[in-house]
């Protein structure tokens, strides 16, 4: 056996817990340790809180690209918009599936509702375009 094969067969995945602080958004403090699917859920929220490409801290993986869909047509944007919150959200391995997306609008936003499947639950979360 080549000595690579050796390397392969004596690798283990590490996984790590999903341990992460609280983020309080109203009163922009970090606040107590959170867990499991609460973690996931902040980890997701600020997902779709940073425009991709936009701060050189994070890799050309992380976050949503929303800001080109400004001044775009509706159906245009309400397609993009589902296919790029499951794009960026199944990039972090924990998340398995997005769906069940709805949509309310008013006459400069459009706000897409939805479930984020993880390997732990279930969740809700939301994003929105201004149009």
């Amino acid at each position: 056996m080549p000595e690579n094969d050796n390397l392969i067969a004596d690798f283990e995945e590490l996984v790590l817990p999903n341990n992460t602080w609280n983020i309080d958004f109203d009163k922009n403090v970090v606040t107590v340790p959170i867990t499991d699917l609460e973690a996931i859920r902040q980890t997701a929220l600020l997902i779709l809180a940073s425009e991709r490409y936009e701060f050189e801290i994070y890799s050309d993986q992380y976050g949503v690209e929303l800001m080109d869909l400004f001044g775009e047509n509706m159906q245009y944007v309400m397609s993009e918009l589902k296919r790029r919150v499951i794009e960026a959200l199944t990039q972090d391995d924990r998340i398995t599936d997005v769906s069940e997306f709805e949509y309310t609008r008013d006459k400069r936003t459009l706000r897409a509702k939805f479930t984020v499947t993880c390997d732990i639950g279930r969740f809700e979360a939301e994003t929105e375009v201004t149009l």
